[in-house]
């Protein structure tokens, strides 16, 4: 009796394997020239007619962020980047996220339910982000925003590092996270097209800032997340719709310019932006001096003074080209020598998110060996994290 022969490699389930690359955005052109195989190869291993070698899924699952294990799982899991999350509306139109983009989403999504299981097994809970509607004004919804984030303070000019210890005392997951620069076949290095997004969660609602964005413009992104999180409607956000075509909008807003102008006028508030400005000429100085007032970057400044008849739009114009990379690369921050595992996950999960978890580990809820794997740190470099959370908020 004749025999069939069987598949020799690892017995991947190719469902799986699917699921995997579907997530992480990687084609499977583009896939194959990172394992060094053919696209065929690929196909061949979704489709279970030929196995990957040991290296050869050591490196798919390099490659694809994920644990070797998951591979041999009889099905994908239910767990899936939602479609709202996959792209964002650029000046050019829409556009389909990167590969490293997509991780930096899982990435804020695995933070989100690691806290999310830590506070429900322990009783936390967080105070519901008031509602709001598109219907309301930005600068009534900015002022009442403001008064739920910090009630009672005059003083509400502050930098981008103590917006985020105020948001971590309402709960509110602060991450600051890399997003590698890609690559375009057609154009060559490309900046990523994500500036932050939302994440919705009764236990732990989360705003992700990117980590390339200079201080002053992660904490507008920082207040345009939390109109997302007041209205409901979270998504991968853009660059700031702050443009000319949107300077003298001001029925109709789109859900990115509603939420713009709600950080705007929460950071800016009209009386206050009128005493800085006095009877002094709308120039280019004057926008450096509302921008260190409020701690804004010149963008939101200059865009402040247009939407309060205190400047024409053409000011917009001559900050563009004074700071054309307000919103690109910000200076190397740490120099010499390199940060450590441990500052890192501090730096970029923040106060709260690393208090719970470190919290929750002292009180016995969760083994060391879990936390451990959470946060890929080593015994020492727990002890560590814990002295750098008197640091970073």
């Amino acid at each position: 009796m004749e025999t069939r022969s069987q598949p020799t490699g690892e017995p991947i389930t190719g469902k799986v394997l699917a699921w995997a690359i579907d997530e992480s955005g990687f084609s499977a052109s583009d896939l194959a020239k990172r394992l060094k195989v053919s696209p065929d190869s690929i196909e061949a291993w979704t489709s279970e007619s030929v196995n990957p070698t040991v290296g050869e899924l050591t490196r798919l699952a390099d490659v694809l962020k994920r644990p070797r294990a998951l591979f041999f799982a009889p099905h994908p899991p239910k767990d899936r980047i939602a479609p709202e999350y996959r792209h964002v509306a650029t000046d050019e139109g829409r556009r389909d996220l990167g590969s490293e983009e997509l991780l930096t989403i899982r990435c804020a999504k695995r933070v989100q339910s690691i806290v999310a299981e830590v506070r429900a097994d322990s009783g936390v809970s967080a105070e519901p982000v008031p509602t709001h509607t598109l219907n309301e004004p930005p600068e009534v919804v900015g002022r009442e925003l403001m008064d739920w984030i910090l009630p009672g303070q005059p003083d509400r000019h502050l930098s981008f590092t103590e917006w985020r210890a105020v948001f971590a005392a309402r709960q509110i997951l602060v991450l600051v996270l890399p997003v590698r620069f890609g690559t375009s076949p057609d154009v060559g290095p490309t900046r990523p097209s994500i500036r932050g997004f939302a994440l919705l969660d009764p236990l732990a609602p989360a705003i992700a800032v990117i980590s390339s964005e200079i201080q002053t413009a992660r904490t507008f992104t920082l207040f345009h997340e939390l109109a997302h999180l007041s209205l409901g409607k979270v998504h991968a956000c853009g660059p700031a719709a702050l443009g000319a075509a949107n300077l003298n909008t001001t029925t109709h807003l789109s859900v990115e310019t509603w939420c713009d102008r709600v950080a705007e006028h929460a950071l800016i508030p009209t009386l206050g932006l009128k005493r800085v400005v006095s009877a002094r000429q709308p120039d280019l100085a004057l926008v450096e001096t509302v921008g260190r007032h409020f701690k804004v970057s010149h963008r939101a400044a200059a865009v402040a003074l247009i939407h309060r008849s205190l400047a024409a739009p053409a000011l917009y114009d001559e900050v563009e080209a004074r700071w054309p990379l307000l919103d690109g690369d910000k200076p190397q921050e740490w120099r010499g020598k390199p940060r450590s595992r441990a500052r890192i996950r501090v730096d970029e999960w923040g106060h709260s998110a690393m208090e719970t978890i470190l919290n929750a580990f002292e009180h016995r809820a969760v083994s060391e060996m879990k936390v451990r794997r959470w946060l890929k740190l080593s015994g020492p470099e727990l002890d560590e994290a814990r002295s750098h959370l008197e640091i970073v908020p």
